[in-house]
């Protein structure tokens, strides 16, 4: 599956966490799951949130 960056964080940063709840209740919203959906992802002292291909490109869709 390939993934999309949204927001990149410090590591441990609480707003990553938030971040990461936010994108899961939108994917749940649309009737995705959300766990295959959303993740974030630790390394290196950041952490990242990041959405599916397919859920990034129904917003990015959207705009044209």
């Amino acid at each position: 599956m390939e993934w999309v960056v949204v927001e990149n964080f410090s590591a441990s940063s609480p707003e990553a966490q938030k971040e990461k709840q936010k994108w899961e209740y939108i994917a749940e919203d649309l009737a995705l799951v959300p766990e295959n959906n959303v993740r974030l992802v630790e390394e290196k002292g950041s952490s990242r949130v990041e959405i599916s291909r397919y859920l990034y490109d129904y917003f990015n869709d959207r705009d044209k």
